[in-house]
């Protein structure tokens, strides 16, 4: 009796076994002891072969499948739309309400110096009647007139002016918005001073205190 076929390697539900579960120790098993025909040897040794190069393939083949998926899922899924930007707002350049009631002092005293600052003469008072003024004050290219009684200062009435090149608007809700006004507002009345000969456009806005 040869004792070396007895060994538990040796037989062949072990190798066959061995052969599915962790097939290079089943092949070598096969070929040094299985009892098999060679046909039927190289027939799972082929077989075998041809397994493990499907899987290597299958698994080279990966990496490229992820990324195709990882494209066609970018590609197919659509982004969010993007909010439009609202428009800024106008930043106003003379906060005309905060000057509601106050004289001609208390406008300097917020607006700084006037443009010119040339104050009536006597004669022109005195012989001329005159009884208001004007003043004028320019922030960042935009002009604020002031008209106010000369006795007391008082202020009459303010007009701002377009800030158009043309020197006319028909964007009053640009006009309002340059000065912080409202056109209702118990303060203050607002009228749009309409350009001369073109009765569709505006020079600029008058805004007389209530």
């Amino acid at each position: 009796m040869n004792l070396e076929k007895d060994k538990w390697y040796q037989k062949s539900a072990v190798i066959i076994v061995l052969l599915v579960i962790f097939f290079p120790i089943g092949l070598y098993l096969m070929w040094k002891y299985a009892n098999w025909d060679n046909k039927i040897k190289w027939g799972v040794t082929g077989l075998l072969s041809l397994l493990l190069i499907a899987n290597r393939f299958s698994e080279g083949s990966k990496p490229q499948a992820a990324a195709t998926t990882s494209v066609a899922q970018s590609q197919t899924i659509s982004p969010s739309p993007t909010p439009s930007p609202t428009p800024s707002a106008i930043a106003f350049e003379f906060d005309i309400p905060s000057l509601i009631g106050k004289n001609l002092d208390g406008v300097i005293a917020v607006l700084g110096k006037p443009d010119k600052n040339a104050q009536p003469t006597p004669t022109q008072i005195q012989l001329g009647g005159v009884k208001d003024w004007d003043e004028q004050f320019t922030v960042n290219g935009h002009s604020l007139l002031v008209n106010y009684t000369i006795a007391d200062r008082s202020i009459i009435n303010f007009f701002l002016e377009t800030d158009d090149p043309s020197g006319k608007t028909t964007d009053t809700k640009r006009l309002l918005a340059l000065g912080n006004l409202k056109e209702k507002d118990p303060k203050y009345k607002v009228e749009f001073v309409k350009t001369f000969g073109d009765s569709n456009s505006f020079t600029g806005v008058k805004v007389t205190p209530n």
